[in-house]
């Protein structure tokens, strides 16, 4: 008696699935997983305000974004901020260690100036890609400390070069005694105003000063 009730529980199952089917063929269908940025590195709440202003592409098969690269001249898109001025060190930037995980590091140098992200991520799919990282940064002469997040789109061109880039840095954290650093929270938005960001062969220098010219209130 069992195995026949089972066997028309199942009968029912199938009928019920069959007719929700025909009404809607929507209504089973899985959308594909799509990797996003872990809140771990930069939280979803402070994605979704940037994306009004820049890409983000998610997506587990990213391209191979391996390379230095020189952004110039870049130029401010957004500042969540009272931030006008537009005056935005052109930035040479350096992907390395791509591994099949999409995990990534990354080095940017502005004049003398450098930050590094480790265990980055880069989601995406086909040509298209979204870095983003976290950036652990001291001033010890201006006694101030802060974890930046950084997020970095274009388009992996086939002659090697990145079109469209767009770049936001957003403060996470911050020791800030003299109020010189933006908000926790704030963000602002540039991107390659020529839309080629080109190749460029630099290594990174053992400079001490951390990247400050796009995080500092005036």
């Amino acid at each position: 008696m069992g195995y026949r009730l089972w066997t028309k529980l199942l009968l029912l199952l199938t009928i019920t699935l069959s007719a929700c089917l025909g009404k809607d063929n929507e209504t089973f269908i899985i959308p594909p997983y799509e990797q996003t940025i872990p809140e771990t590195i930069i939280p979803a709440v402070i994605i979704d305000q940037l994306r009004p202003y820049m890409t983000i592409h998610d997506g587990e098969e990213p391209p191979l974004i391996e390379g230095g690269f020189l952004a110039s001249p870049m130029e401010l898109v957004h500042a969540s901020d009272i931030y006008a001025n537009n005056n935005f060190y052109n930035a040479r930037l350096l992907f390395s260690s791509q591994s099949c995980r999409n995990m990534i590091c990354y080095t940017e140098e502005q004049s003398s100036a450098q930050l590094t992200c480790d265990n980055a991520i880069v989601t995406g799919r086909g040509n298209d890609f979204t870095f983003a990282g976290r950036a652990e940064m001291r001033n010890a002469v201006a006694g101030w400390s802060c974890t930046l997040g950084l997020v970095i789109s274009g388009e992996r061109s086939s002659d090697g070069t990145i079109r469209r880039l767009e770049y936001a840095n957003i403060m996470l954290e911050k020791n800030d005694p003299y109020n010189v650093l933006i908000e926790v929270g704030d963000f602002r938005v540039y991107r390659d105003s020529d839309g080629t960001t080109t190749p460029h062969n630099w290594q990174p220098t053992a400079s001490p000063n951390p990247v400050t010219a796009n995080i500092m209130k005036q």
